[in-house]
C-alpha cells in the first residue's frame, strides 16, 4: 500500500523540500520522528521518502493512532518516542506546532538542535500578496483549487502559479487560501479599496463545496490568525473588519461542527474506503440544492453590489469538477442538481451585469486525481486545458500582456 496522501499545498511541498535539502546531513545521521501523524506530518514523510530518508517514525499525541502505520512507518505514542533519550531529531510540521514546543523542551531536548517547528509561512506569504502594490488590472480570489498540487504529477504546479505565468504577476494580485469562503473574499475586496488598490476586474474562483449551508461555520474555513496579521500590519481600524476577526476566532474553535461536516480528505487503504468516502464528500459537500439567501451566497450578493457600485468588472469561473465520477456514484441525480446549481449561479452573475464561465464539465475523470474531494486536485495536463479554455472564453487568444 503506498502513501495515503496524493495532493498538497504548493507552498508547503516547496517549504518542506527547502527544509529537507538545508538539514540533509543532519537528518542523515539521527533517528527521525516526525510529530502529528496527520495531512502536514504524511506530506513530510513522503517527501523525506523521496529524498532517500526511509527510517523515521511518527509521534502523535492522539492515543487512538498509537501502534498505526502509515506506508510503514509506526506510529508512538510521545512517551514511547521520549524514552528513546539522545540522538533522535523531532520534526514538528504541524499547523500549531509552537505548542508542543513545552513538550518537547521538557523532555530536556533543544530547539534547532534536537527538534525543529516547521513555519511554511503561508500567512505570511498571504498577507505580503495582500498588501503587494501591483497594476490593479486584476484580483484574482480564490481557494483550494488554486493552490493544490498532485505530489506525484510530472512537472508539480498549482493553478496560482499558471494563472501568474499567463498574466504577469505586475498586473495581478492572487489571494487565495484553502477553505475560504465569500464573507473572507467579500472583505478583502473592500480592504483593497481602503488601501487604494481597486482592481479593474475581479476573478472569482468558484466551487459548490463553498455554497453549503455549514460552510461558513467550520474550523478550517476561518483563517482568523491571517485576518490578525492584515488588520496589525495595515492598522486597520474598520469596526466591521474587527468583527469579522471576532467571529472567525469563535468558529474556529467550534470543533464539532467542523467533525459534523468534513468528509476525510485522504484517501485510505482500501479502494472500497475510497469509494464510501467521496459518496460522503459528494452527498455532503455537492449533492444540495443550493439556496442564494443562504450565508455564502449573501456574502456573494455584497460583493458583487460593491463590484458594480464601484464599476469593477466581476469575472466569476466555476472550477472543474470530475463529474463522470460524480455521475457513476449517483446517475442522473448529480446531473440534474449539479445543472440546476449552475443555472442559478449563472442567473445571479447575470443580474449584477458579471460574467460567468462555466468549467465545471471541462476536464475528464483522467485529469483529477480524485483520491476524495473529486474537484481539487487536478493534474498539470488538465491545468494546461484549463487555462487554454479561459483564455479562449474571454477572448484573450493565447496569451496576455
Amino acid at each position: 500500500m503506498g502513501w495515503r496522501l496524493k495532493t498538497a499545498e504548493k507552498e508547503l511541498v516547496a517549504s518542506f523540500e527547502s527544509f529537507i535539502l538545508e538539514h540533509g546531513q543532519l537528518l542523515a545521521t539521527r533517528k527521525i520522528f516526525i510529530w502529528g501523524a496527520s495531512v502536514r506530518g504524511t506530506l513530510f514523510g513522503i517527501l523525506l521518502e523521496k529524498s532517500g530518508r526511509n527510517q523515521f517514525a511518527y509521534i502523535d499525541n492522539d492515543p487512538r493512532k498509537w501502534g498505526d502505520q502509515i506506508n510503514g512507518h509506526l506510529i508512538v505514542s510521545p512517551k514511547q518516542a521520549q524514552v528513546e533519550g539522545t540522538g533522535i531529531f523531532v520534526v514538528v510540521p504541524i499547523e500549531y506546532g509552537a505548542e508542543i514546543r513545552d513538550q518537547l523542551q521538557g523532555w530536556g531536548l533543544e530547539e534547532g538542535g534536537d527538534f525543529s517547528i516547521l513555519q511554511p509561512g503561508i500567512n505570511e506569504k498571504f498577507v505580503a500578496e495582500f498588501f503587494r502594490k501591483y497594476k490593479n488590472k486584476r484580483l484574482i480570489l480564490g481557494e483550494t483549487f488554486l493552490n493544490e498540487t498532485v505530489i506525484d504529477d510530472k512537472e508539480p504546479q498549482s493553478f496560482k502559479e499558471v494563472l501568474w505565468r499567463t498574466f504577469g504577476r505586475e498586473q495581478t494580485k492572487i489571494l487565495s487560501l484553502n477553505c475560504m469562503g465569500m464573507e473572507g473574499f467579500y472583505h478583502i475586496l473592500r480592504l483593497q479599496s481602503e488601501l487604494g488598490q481597486l482592481p479593474e476586474e475581479v476573478w472569482l474562483f468558484l466551487n459548490f463545496e463553498t455554497f453549503t449551508e455549514h460552510h461558513h461555520l467550520l474550523s478550517r474555513t476561518q483563517h482568523a490568525d491571517v485576518w490578525k496579521m492584515i488588520q496589525r500590519q495595515g492598522n486597520i481600524v474598520s469596526p466591521h473588519f474587527t468583527s469579522y476577526i471576532q467571529q472567525a476566532v469563535q468558529r474556529a474553535q467550534n470543533y464539532q461542527i467542523e467533525l459534523a461536516y468534513s468528509p476525510q480528505r485522504t484517501s485510505v487503504d482500501s479502494e472500497e474506503e475510497r469509494i464510501y468516502d467521496q459518496k460522503l464528500y459528494l452527498k455532503q459537500e455537492m449533492m444540495y440544492q443550493w439556496d442564494p439567501d443562504w450565508e455564502e451566497g449573501r456574502f456573494l450578493q455584497k460583493l458583487l453590489e460593491f463590484a458594480l457600485e464601484h464599476r469593477i468588472l466581476v469575472k466569476a469561473i466555476l472550477a472543474p469538477v470530475n463529474v463522470p465520477l460524480a455521475k457513476q456514484y449517483y446517475g442522473d441525480l448529480f446531473e440534474q442538481i449539479f445543472s440546476s446549481n449552475c443555472q442559478k449561479l449563472r442567473q445571479l452573475f447575470l443580474n449584477y451585469k458579471a460574467d460567468f464561465y462555466d468549467l465545471g464539465r471541462l476536464l475528464a475523470s483522467e485529469y483529477f486525481c480524485s483520491e476524495v474531494t473529486i474537484n481539487d486536485a487536478v493534474y498539470g495536463a488538465g491545468m494546461k486545458i484549463i487555462i487554454q479554455e479561459l483564455l479562449e472564453q474571454m477572448g484573450m487568444g493565447e496569451r496576455n500582456s
